[in-house]
Formats: structure tokens, sequence, C-alpha cells
């Protein structure tokens, strides 16, 4: 993993708590959106910000620079896994189904 210096972070230390933030924001923006483009788009925005992370993390400038794209690297990482979760769930129609408070014991779908 010499060339993914985020993804190798990610894997060797506790970083997975701001990756967990990541998908757990994006999961919830995804629930808002119902609309399978703009995950899509989340996706592509999320990997995209995660690649130029990966980049300049080469570059080795500072080393405040570094910790900063290696948080923001993790994050759009945690971003780009909730938004495939959601796209995943809005394709394969994943509906979350509630009890009804009006006593009649059945079920609705969201």
């Amino acid at each position: 993993m010499k060339y993914l210096p985020i993804l190798q972070e990610l894997l060797e230390s506790d970083l997975y708590l701001f990756f967990l933030i990541g998908m757990a924001a994006a999961v919830m923006t995804g629930m808002r959106m119902k609309n399978r483009k703009k995950t899509g788009i989340g996706i592509g925005i999320s990997l995209g910000i995660y690649f130029i992370c990966e980049v300049v993390e080469n570059v080795r400038t500072n080393y405040m620079l570094e910790i900063m794209l290696l948080i923001l690297g993790v994050l759009a990482l945690g971003t780009a896994a909730g938004y495939l979760l959601e796209f995943i769930f809005h394709t394969y129609k994943i509906n979350v189904r509630r009890k009804r408070t009006d006593g009649s014991g059945q079920n609705d779908l969201e």
C-alpha cells in the first residue's frame, strides 16, 4: 500500500471512528434525498475528494496538512461507503416498516 497512505492508515489505526462518522452522515443525508441520481453524484463527489486527498498526501508537504488530508480523506471514504449503502437501499427498494399508532395492528411502509 505504498501509494495509498490514507487507506493504509485507516486499516492500521483507529481512524475507523472518522469513517463511521462519515458513513452515518451519508446514510442520514441519503435517506433525506430519496433519489438514486443524487446519491450516485454523492458517491462520485466523495470518491473524488478521497482521490484528491490521496494524491496530495503523496506529495509530502507539511505535517499539519497531512493530518488534515488524512482526516478529510477518511471522512470522504466513509461518506462514499454510506452513499453506496443508501444507493443499494434505493435500488432494491428496501423499506423500513413502522407500526401504526391507530391500533389496527397493520404495518405501514415508508
